[in-house]
């Protein structure tokens, strides 16, 4: 599917939902304000970013988000991350002798923060609802030495970052409480399109062996995502 068809079924979906969540804007007035959310993620890189990272990165995040007085509209702001894998290498060089080498793990993540702000009834089992955000993600390159004794990182490549911004939509089923607004959790179950700039990055299954203290060559691109996510979400 081309990235404008899927944008395209996207803004349907959105636009549906925010109409649901528009029409219970008067129920469930003077009910709960703060929203709590554990999610796991799946993150899909599009365009040239899934040239260079074609696999599904699984991560996890956590929100919070106030009510609006007695409005549908909610306020607040993210954070998590995307594991990027990690991979055995062998360090070239690293003694004063010529040739010995020492084995060493490459990880690689990509973390985020983010402002959201989410459109959404605060009536019905069913909650669906629309959302926003926009913030910065970061890409953290390093290399640890393995079987040492205190700090083993010995080398960090990358620490990138670049905007993130996006939308998306999900729905929400309440697990307990009643379907007036009261205190509760729910399942949830979301996803989203995000845009990201341009991030310099490497890849673990690219570098095999490393020379240390000899930074490798970095690939850049910019870092657009699809994201399904996952969770629960506590209202109180």
């Amino acid at each position: 599917m081309s990235n404008k068809r899927f944008c395209r079924r996207l803004l349907s979906v959105v636009a549906v939902l925010l109409l649901a969540a528009a029409g219970d804007e008067a129920r469930g007035r003077d009910k709960v304000r703060w929203q709590l959310g554990f999610n796991a993620i799946a993150g899909m890189p599009r365009g040239e970013f899934r040239d260079a990272i074609p696999d599904t990165r699984w991560g996890g995040s956590g929100f919070l988000t106030y009510r609006f007085r007695d409005t549908p509209f909610r306020f607040g702001g993210e954070m998590g991350l995307h594991g990027n894998g990690h991979v055995d290498v062998t360090l070239v060089g690293t003694r004063e002798l010529a040739g010995e080498t020492e084995e060493g793990l490459l990880t690689s993540g990509i973390y985020f923060a983010r402002f959201l702000t989410r459109v959404q009834p605060v009536y019905g089992r069913w909650s669906p609802y629309v959302e926003g955000v926009f913030g910065l993600q970061g890409f953290d390159t390093s290399v640890v030495l393995k079987d040492c004794v205190g700090w083993c990182e010995i080398s960090k490549f990358s620490s990138d970052t670049a905007v993130s911004l996006g939308g998306g939509g999900g729905i929400d089923f309440r697990l307990t409480g009643d379907d007036e607004g009261e205190s509760g959790f729910s399942f949830e179950i979301g996803a989203r399109y995000l845009f990201g700039g341009e991030a310099e990055f490497y890849l673990p299954s690219d570098l095999p062996a490393l020379v240390r203290n000899v930074t490798p060559v970095p690939q850049r691109s910019r870092t657009a995502m699809v994201t399904i996510s996952f969770g629960v979400v506590f209202d109180f």
